[in-house]
């Protein structure tokens, strides 16, 4: 308030004698209008064919900033016939000036008692740089030609009215004007998107003009557990699938709320089998904080027992690795247990627990979540030395899966588990989780062969992405 009565006090000092009578007026709350200068002039001119200035307002220094705008507003009266008569804005550094600057004018006004006009030049970005449409609408409406300038605002500059009429008999009037000014933001407001899902710790400044942060993020999914080499004749089961990880729908934040102008984004590397999904969170200031744990493991491949899945992670607890046959727990509240068959599903975003594979070596396919990743399936065991079924990969509810690759319309589909060989041939691996947050497949077993087991497949990486505007 105290700067704009110091623009309105030095525009009163400064009025041009014969123009104008300053009124000063109070803007229309933060961000809006502020009078710099009002008459009620009635300025007449006639007996001449060239501009006149009948205007000046002076408009301080630093009045506009980069991004503000001069409104001007004008009413006019002027002999009724088909000559033309004229009128210009110029925004320039001379008091009174009829030359230079940027100027907008009228067209010719013909067959017309009178006119009110309006012009509005605005800094576009940058203190030194003006536009405007060059035809003054009458009395509001469409001009046409742009045309730009680069008067230094940062100055103390001049708001110039001129007038005349075509022909020295005819009389054309300044009747009231209004000039206001608007400072508009100090910076332009940008847009910015990043997306981070490589392994490490990254810096989110606040962009120049953003007044909010938007965010979302998927977890790190659980890794598949590995197949074993199999004793001839014996029952296997294969490797325990993933636990899959939440995912966290769009948040939209002030900065002003954050308490922060920086938020630093952790993204954990992305599991590998038989490794728990680490913590994808954004942490900004003191204590906004955003998180996402990341799924269980699925167990090793057991001799003779049942191979459990990896627990769901949520966004308060991770989910739990299973052991052998003891499934693991899924992240309190809303992530889903692993099972020894088919896993629980996590609540509404929240993942799901792992598959199992069952001693007669059948791997359980991996299910879908309703907003969150899905798990990856069991992988295949050995029933009395004959190969079992490998579980299945799922995709997620919310897209489509791509096998080994990504789920584009949501996050990512659990990895698929392992197949069992026989003889010299290993045991297959676990497909990895597809992007963002599934779970990795558990792999297979070797059946009485000399070859070893599969690996689990890698969890599902995860994902955060922030938007400011």
């Amino acid at each position: 308030m105290r700067r704009a009565l110091a623009w309105l006090l030095a525009a009163f000092i400064a009025c041009h004698a014969d123009a104008q009578v300053i009124i000063p007026g109070g803007g229309g709350g933060s961000g809006g209008f502020q009078i710099l200068g009002q008459g009620y002039p009635s300025t007449a001119i006639t007996g001449t064919t060239t501009e006149v200035n009948v205007a000046a307002v002076k408009v301080p220094a630093g009045a506009m900033g980069p991004n503000g705008e001069l409104r001007v507003t004008l009413m006019l009266s002027a002999t009724n016939n088909a000559n033309a008569k004229t009128v210009s804005v110029r925004l320039n550094t001379t008091s009174g000036a009829v030359t230079g600057g940027i100027v907008a004018q009228s067209g010719a006004m013909v067959s017309n008692g009178g006119g009110q006009m309006l012009t509005i030049i605005r800094n576009t970005g940058a203190a030194n740089a003006q536009t405007t449409v060059q035809t003054l609408p009458t009395p509001f409406g469409s001009g046409t030609t742009t045309v730009s300038a680069t008067t230094d605002t940062t100055q103390d500059t001049w708001l110039n009215v001129g007038i005349w009429p075509s022909v020295g008999t005819d009389t054309i009037t300044l009747l009231a004007y209004t000039v206001e000014v608007r400072q508009g933001p100090a910076t332009t407001p940008t847009a910015s998107y990043q997306m981070f899902t490589a392994a490490g710790s990254y810096t989110v400044n606040q962009v120049p003009g953003a007044t909010y942060m938007m965010l979302s993020m998927i977890g790190a999914g659980g890794g598949g557990g590995n197949g074993m080499a199999c004793p001839g004749g014996a029952s296997c089961s294969g490797g325990g699938g993933g636990g899959s990880a939440p995912y966290l729908p769009i948040q939209q934040i002030p900065w002003t709320t954050l308490g922060s102008t920086s938020c630093t984004v952790t993204v954990p590397a992305q599991a590998a089998a038989q490794s728990q999904g680490g913590v994808t969170q954004v942490l900004c200031g003191a204590g906004a904080r955003w998180q996402a744990f990341g799924g269980g493991a699925g167990a090793l491949a057991q001799n003779g027992a049942l191979s459990a899945g990896g627990g769901g992670g949520s966004y308060n607890n991770p989910g739990l690795n299973a052991a052998g046959s003891t499934v693991g727990n899924g992240g309190s509240p809303g992530g889903g247990g692993g099972g020894t068959t088919t896993g629980a599903g996590g609540n509404t975003n929240m993942g799901a627990g792992g598959s199992g594979s069952s001693a007669v070596g059948v791997g359980s396919g991996g299910i879908a979540t309703p907003g969150g990743a899905s798990t990856g399936g069991g992988g295949a065991g050995c029933n009395a030395g004959a190969t079992g079924t490998a579980g299945t990969a799922n995709g997620s509810m919310m897209g489509t899966f791509v096998a080994g690759g990504s789920s584009p319309l949501g996050p990512g589909g659990g990895g698929g588990g392992g197949a069992a060989n026989t003889g010299a041939v290993n045991g297959g691996n676990g497909t990895n989780g597809g992007n963002y947050g599934a779970g990795g497949g558990g792999a297979g077993d070797n059946c009485g062969g000399t070859g070893a087991g599969g690996t689990g497949g890698l969890g599902g990486p995860p994902m955060v992405i922030v938007w400011q505007k």
